[in-house]
């Protein structure tokens, strides 16, 4: 989700239509029906990977926009920070939702550069997020002791029952029958698209 001031919309735009066009699925408020603004805004910041913060100082003193922010801020979503305005520095309700977080600059450097620096955050929250669901799954599975292989997870049926015990010799469509089951295989495609076990364990 791009969560932006409309004063801004050039810029954010055009950042929305890289990221469309490079696979990522991106929520504007203009994809919206009239008079569903507020739940289609919900709804997106509900289910979001990422809510892209595009500062500046028209977005600081929208009330739509601190409405937006706080409400991400408070499910814990993953926020990243976009300078819209060059030499803005935010500070009071903005400054608080985004301190201690990396700032992409869109405002001072050539747009293709500060787009792949956006790409680059991007990868790498979802990277983090990857590893973090991913050890969570695999506390869950008893380890083999003495090997880089895992035991069956309890409870998996049908194709996902076939898996080699070691990972190491799964192939790609086997690594992503393990991935789906935990509702990883998207991300970690994006990240990895040749993804299979041992490229799994090196993770």
């Amino acid at each position: 989700m791009i969560s932006y001031s409309h004063k801004d919309q050039d810029v954010c735009l055009q950042i929305h239509d890289r990221l469309v066009k490079d696979g990522y699925n991106v929520w504007l408020d203009r994809d919206c029906l009239h008079g569903s603004t507020m739940i289609g805004i919900a709804n997106a910041i509900e289910n979001s990977e990422h809510v892209l913060i595009c500062m500046s100082n028209t977005y600081k003193q929208s009330v739509y926009c601190q409405s937006e922010a706080h409400y991400a801020y408070e499910r814990g979503c993953r926020l990243i920070p976009i300078l819209i305005e060059s030499n803005y520095k935010p500070d009071g309700w903005l400054g608080i939702i985004v301190s201690g977080k990396i700032y992409v600059e869109f405002g001072k450097i050539d747009f293709h550069l500060a787009y792949n620096k956006l790409k680059n955050e991007i990868s790498a929250r979802q990277y983090d997020l990857l590893i973090r669901s991913l050890s969570r799954a695999i506390e869950k599975a008893p380890i083999r002791k003495g090997s880089k292989s895992l035991e069956l997870f309890q409870g998996i049926s049908g194709s996902i029952d076939g898996l080699p015990d070691c990972m190491a010799e799964w192939t790609h469509d086997q690594a992503i029958l393990f991935l789906r089951h935990f509702d990883l295989d998207k991300t970690i495609l994006l990240l990895c698209p040749r993804v299979d076990g041992y490229r799994l364990l090196q993770l």
